[in-house]
């Protein structure tokens, strides 16, 4: 991902792109370190990110696909910790990681305003 996400926000950025959606990371890869919504943060902060695994149950979002999709606000604050058959994973300060699981990778409860906000749908 190293060299994916960052030629993936060259592009999105050259070409105007509002928003960054990716598929088909195995999360097998990952399983000791996990990226982070603040590792995506430092390749980009200003357009949001959304990778879905390769079955499509899983996701790693940066800060602003979370506020964007009403999990947090933009002061990190924390909106919403459960969503009905998934899990927005925290992170040991109690905030989203930027991994979701199930539905909270495929946003369902999110309003679809909201999602059409977050360009996650």
């Amino acid at each position: 991902m190293n060299e994916v996400i960052p030629a993936a926000v060259k592009k999105a950025k050259s070409t105007g792109a509002t928003s960054i959606f990716g598929f088909g990371w195995n999360t097998l890869e990952f399983q000791k370190n996990m990226p982070t919504r603040q590792q995506l943060d430092a390749v980009c902060s200003d357009i949001p990110i959304y990778f879905a695994d390769e079955e499509g149950h899983k996701a790693l979002v940066n800060t602003l696909c979370l506020v964007n999709a009403g999990i947090m606000d933009k002061n990190g604050n924390v909106l919403k910790s459960e969503v009905r058959g998934g899990e927005i994973v925290m992170a040991a300060d109690g905030k989203p990681s930027g991994y979701l699981q199930e539905q909270a990778g495929t946003s369902p409860s999110s309003s679809d305003n909201q999602r059409r906000k977050a360009n996650v749908s």
